[in-house]
């Protein structure tokens, strides 16, 4: 299978949730820990995570 992938030469793309460099997301490893201490199961971790888009406009709410 062959895949075109248009290249960005001119440097114009700005990511929207990890920044150009960045290694870490802030906050992820406490919300890994709080999976762990409410005794999920590995598997549900591996599904990935429902956001309503009201959490997404407002950087204060968290995951609980």
């Amino acid at each position: 299978m062959a895949a075109s992938i248009p290249r960005d030469r001119d440097g114009g793309f700005e990511p929207a949730l990890v920044e150009k460099h960045q290694r870490r997301l802030e906050g992820f490893d406490e919300r890994v820990l709080a999976l762990y201490a409410r005794e999920h199961r590995v598997g549900l971790l591996r599904t990935p995570a429902h956001v309503r888009p009201a959490q997404l406009q407002d950087p204060q709410n968290r995951l609980s």
